[in-house]
């Protein structure tokens, strides 16, 4: 009887010393932050304000380019985005974010796009990174937002959560999402609203977003009669189409 005692008692300590070990572990690698986002939250203030001023520029030029039927088209950097991130964002849009969603920061690569932030809630402080690729898909206005993998550290992170978050920012500008599948990863086809128009009336169409290199740009036209009737397919995409018209062989699903 003693023996068994024994016995229950090891197997106990064993029990606890692994629970605690495993929560450790989660504790570690949720606050374990991807090299990006740690130079990127290392950048100067002054830094930040001038590359955010860079940022608001480009979007200036773009509001002008608007305005005027015919192409239109805007590069930002990566650096220009995280300045404008960490030195505008929270100022001029305190609301954009849920309270949870903390320091978010961006990195761009050739094929694919990387988001980190801190999440921080009753239930779960650490940092989250979302990777993933953005494209226009051939439906007129619509862009697809691919996720490749949602994860704190080594730990996936269920993607529901961040999709109730990217939803209800979006419905309250009237943006319709829906989701999809490409190859197994998931899919928002985020849908601009139909009065996406400049100062006179004229509908302005999206036509492709392109990552480079620590770049995103983006192209489209201003029409003061453009051909409507494609919007009509939200959700319904058979195909993704890149910046430079060419069709992905995987279909959306």
């Amino acid at each position: 009887m003693k023996k068994n005692s024994t016995k229950w008692i090891a197997g106990l300590g064993v029990g606890v010393v692994l629970i605690f070990g495993l929560y450790i572990a989660v504790v570690y690698s949720a606050n374990s932050a991807p090299d990006f986002y740690q130079q990127a939250l290392q950048v100067p203030s002054s830094q930040n304000e001038i590359e955010g001023c860079l940022f608001e520029r480009h979007l200036a030029g773009l509001s002008n380019q608007l305005q005027t039927n015919g192409p239109w088209s805007v590069v930002w950097t990566s650096a220009q985005i995280n300045g404008w991130l960490a030195s505008d964002l929270l100022e001029k849009f305190p609301d954009a974010l849920p309270d949870s969603i903390i320091e978010p920061r961006v990195a761009i690569n050739d094929s694919d796009m990387r988001i980190a932030f801190r999440y921080d809630s009753v239930v779960f402080d650490g940092i989250i990174e979302i990777q993933g690729d953005v494209f226009a898909t051939e439906i007129e206005n619509q862009i697809a937002l691919r996720i490749h993998r949602v994860h704190s550290g080594i730990f996936p992170v269920p993607i529901s959560w961040w999709a109730e978050h990217l939803e209800a920012s979006l419905r309250n500008r009237d943006i319709i999402v829906e989701w999809t599948e490409l190859e197994r990863d998931p899919v928002a086809l985020i849908t601009l609203p139909r009065s996406f128009e400049n100062s006179q009336g004229a509908r302005i169409i999206l036509d492709g977003v392109q990552l480079t290199k620590q770049l995103i740009g983006i192209v489209g036209r201003t029409e003061q009669d453009a051909f409507q009737s494609a919007a009509e397919g939200v959700g319904s995409a058979e195909s993704v189409q890149r910046l430079g018209g060419t069709s992905q062989d995987s279909r959306l699903k």
